[in-house]
C-alpha cells in the first residue's frame, strides 16, 4: 500500500510539473526564447562555444526588449493595473536570471545577469496603493455599488502585495457595505 500512495504521489508531481500553467511563459517574446534556447544548448552540451559567445548578446537583446515593454507600460493602463504588468515583464528576467544562474557555465557567459526581484517586489507594492487608493476612494461614496468596486480594488491590493496596510480588515468593511440584506 506505501509503494502505490509513493507512486501516486510520483505522478501527481510529475503531472503538476510538466503542466503549462505558468500564465508568464505567453508574454515569451523571440528574444526571450533565444536566450531560453542557448541555456538549453549549454545545459547538454556545456563545450558548446557558439551557445557561450551568443548568450550574452541575447540576453542584452531580451533585457532590451523588457526594458522597452516596460517603458511603454509606464505610459499607459490603469494605475495599478500597469504595475502589475510591469511585474509581469519582470518576472521574464527572473525567470532568465534563474536559468543562467543555475547553469555555471551560462553565468560565465553573462555574468552582468541581472536579479530583478527586488523590482518586481516594488512593482506589486505599488500596484497595492494604486488599488488601494481607489479603493477608499470608492469607499467613501457610501453606496452599494461603490463598496463592490472597492472591494475589487481592495481585492486586487491584497492579490498583488498580500498583508499590504489594513486591506484584509477593507475587505471585510466592502464586503458588508457590497452585500443586500433581504
Amino acid at each position: 500500500m506505501y509503494r502505490v500512495a509513493q507512486l501516486y504521489i510520483c505522478l501527481l508531481v510529475v503531472g503538476w510539473a510538466c503542466g503549462t500553467s505558468n500564465p508568464v511563459t505567453k508574454l515569451y517574446t523571440n528574444e526571450d526564447k533565444t536566450v531560453f534556447e542557448l541555456i538549453e544548448k549549454l545545459r547538454k552540451d556545456p563545450k558548446d562555444k557558439n551557445a557561450q559567445d551568443e548568450l550574452s548578446e541575447a540576453y542584452q537583446a531580451a533585457r532590451n526588449k523588457r526594458q522597452e515593454a516596460i517603458d511603454e507600460l509606464k505610459q499607459s493602463n490603469a494605475p495599478g493595473d500597469k504595475y502589475i504588468y510591469i511585474a509581469n515583464e519582470l518576472t521574464v528576467l527572473q525567470q532568465m536570471y534563474v536559468a543562467i544562474t543555475g547553469l555555471p557555465v551560462a553565468k560565465a557567459a553573462v555574468p552582468e545577469v541581472w536579479d530583478p526581484s527586488s523590482s518586481i517586489q516594488r512593482a506589486r507594492t505599488l500596484a497595492a496603493a494604486d488599488y488601494y487608493e481607489a479603493g477608499m476612494v470608492f469607499l467613501g461614496y457610501n453606496t452599494r455599488e461603490y463598496a463592490q468596486m472597492a472591494f475589487d480594488n481592495f481585492e486586487k491590493a491584497s492579490k498583488a502585495s498580500p498583508g499590504f496596510r489594513d486591506v484584509d480588515q477593507m475587505l471585510r468593511i466592502t464586503k458588508k457595505k457590497a452585500t443586500v440584506r433581504v
